[in-house]
Parts: C-alpha cells; sequence; structure tokens
C-alpha cells in the first residue's frame, strides 16, 4: 500500500563509528529526514564512545530512536553516566540470570507442555544452559521436540545428544569457578573458551585479578577489618548477585593458600609465553591444581 515501515532498524558497529563518527551523524539525520519512527541500534559499545554522543542534540531528532548495547558498565562509566543525566536518555540494567532462574525457566516451560521431569535432570539441563533466555528457548524447544509427550525419554545420555552446550564462558565466570574449587565447571568453562579463541594468558590474568581481590579482602579480615567493611573497600564492587558466592570463597581459602595460588598464576603466564604451542595445556593444568587448594590450609 505504499507505507513505510514504522520500525526501520539500522544497525552498526561501535567500532565503525569510533574510526569515522561521521558514520553515526549521517545515521541519525538521514533517519530523521524519513517518516515514522526510526530506530538505530550500536552493539558493544565502551566509554569511548561518550564523546562522540556529546556532540549530538538529540533533543532535534525527536523521531530516532537510539540504541546503545554493551556487556557490563560500572556506575563510574562515562557512557552510562551520560544515559543517565541526560533528559532524552535513559539506561536499562539487564543482569544476567543465576543458575536458580535458569532452573525456573527450564521447569515453567517444560510445565506448559505437560511434561514432568525429576529433579536431577532438571539441574542437568539447567547446567548445559547459558544466561541468554532466547538460546535457553531454542534449546529448550529442541528438547521438547525430541521428547515428544514421553518424558520418561529424557536421561543424561540424551540431554547431552540434544542440547548444545552454551555454557557462558566468560572470564568473569571462569574466575569464580576456579576459585570456587569447581573443578569440573572450570574445564568446561576452559575449553569452551578455547574453542572461541579465548587467549589463554589473558584467562590466566583474569583469574589472577579475581584471586588479588580475595586476597586483599582476606587479608583485611584477618588484620580486623569486618567482611562488610572489607567488601565495600574493593574498587570495583563485586557484582551483587555473586557477592555470596565471593564470600564463600573468602571463608573456604586461606592466606596462605590464596598467595601460593597467585605466585602460580605468575609461573603459569611466564610459562605459556615460553611454549605457545602447548599453553594451552599449561593453563588448564595450572586452573586443576589451584582447584585442588580450596578448602585447603
Amino acid at each position: 500500500d505504499g507505507s513505510i515501515d514504522p520500525f526501520a532498524i539500522k544497525i552498526i558497529e561501535s567500532n565503525s563509528i569510533i574510526r569515522n563518527p561521521q558514520i553515526l551523524y549521517d545515521a541519525v539525520s538521514g533517519l530523521s529526514l524519513s517518516n515514522g519512527k526510526n530506530i538505530i541500534h550500536i552493539k558493544n559499545c565502551s566509554d569511548k564512545f561518550t564523546k562522540i554522543l556529546k556532540d549530538i542534540n538529540f533533543s532535534n531528532f525527536p523521531d530516532v530512536k537510539l540504541i546503545i548495547e554493551n556487556d557490563s558498565m560500572t556506575p563510574r562509566s562515562s557512557l552510562r553516566k551520560f544515559f543517565e543525566d541526560n533528559n532524552f536518555l535513559f539506561s536499562i540494567p539487564c543482569y544476567e540470570d543465576t543458575i536458580g532462574d535458569i532452573r525456573s525457566f527450564v521447569e515453567k516451560i517444560l510445565s506448559s507442555e505437560g511434561l514432568s521431569i525429576e529433579n536431577q535432570l532438571i539441574s542437568e539441563i539447567s547446567e548445559y544452559l547459558s544466561t541468554d533466555r532466547l538460546i535457553n528457548l531454542q534449546e529448550i524447544r529442541k528438547l521438547i521436540s525430541f521428547l515428544g509427550t514421553d518424558s520418561d525419554k529424557i536421561d543424561l545420555e540424551s540431554i547431552k545428544y540434544v542440547l548444545t552446550n552454551n555454557e557462558d564462558f566468560s572470564l568473569d565466570n571462569i574466575a569464580f569457578a576456579v576459585a570456587s574449587g569447581d573443578k569440573n565447571k572450570a574445564l568446561i568453562l576452559l575449553n569452551i573458551a578455547f574453542r572461541n579463541g579465548l587467549n589463554p594468558i589473558t584467562i590466566i590474568r583474569t583469574l589472577n585479578q579475581h584471586f588479588d581481590k580475595l586476597i586483599f579482602v582476606k587479608y583485611q579480615i584477618e588484620t580486623g577489618t569486618p567482611l562488610k567493611e572489607a567488601l565495600l573497600k574493593l574498587k570495583p564492587r563485586i557484582f551483587f548477585k555473586k557477592e555470596d558466592i565471593f564470600k564463600n570463597q573468602i571463608s573456604a581459602w586461606s592466606l596462605n593458600s590464596l598467595l601460593k595460588s597467585s605466585a602460580i598464576f605468575v609461573e603459569t603466564e611466564l610459562k605459556c609465553k615460553m611454549n605457545s604451542q602447548i599453553s594451552n595445556l599449561i593453563c588448564e593444568r595450572s586452573l586443576i591444581k589451584i582447584c585442588s587448594g580450596y578448602g585447603k590450609v
């Protein structure tokens, strides 16, 4: 009928705009001349993007909707602060699902299909899924198609056969798995990270940073500072959904064991640099060794 789509969406990677800010200026002014509401979706932004946005007077473009996406922005992020302080912009916090959230999501979807599965298998399914609900929904639908109306067909082998392991292999999750002494989960995440091209030295450095936080808080406690106060001194703060896990790690590790682990990280990084062809193996062995220190004096 000749009508124009009211939700024309233009997706741009932030790196392209950082290299050439005119791309964004042209997109904003160009879309503002068309009819209807328009959306510009910019992915993988960082604080480098703040200065570029400050050059745009958004009050001049009421029909252009700009969506900025980034994985993590601390309260000190200039980009986050810019959105929170601008009357024409706003920010929407999005948090990763916990394992409990994922489990509830699985139970709800299966229940809506009239399927009943024992708790242990629900836990196994949840461990296989990621923190992305859309991907999880696709995986659960695959499982439902496999089961049909017969929930008795499901067992551990069929879960492994049907589901794709979408475990979130973020550096932070690897660090928390290792510091929690969860060797199996740490190795699963590590191998997924390797398959996705993550450098073992980057992983080791992230782990070392996490253990530095544990050392700092443990030392504070052993010199008389209350746990709550010690946690408040961390910069940046531990994400609130993972604070209880971090507290458990503080209780489980002795200061001596944490210091030994820190020394292992330094040694491992050096070995990886000297033996790049087997750096993945060196990294994996070090993680196993450090996991075994969990709960020991």
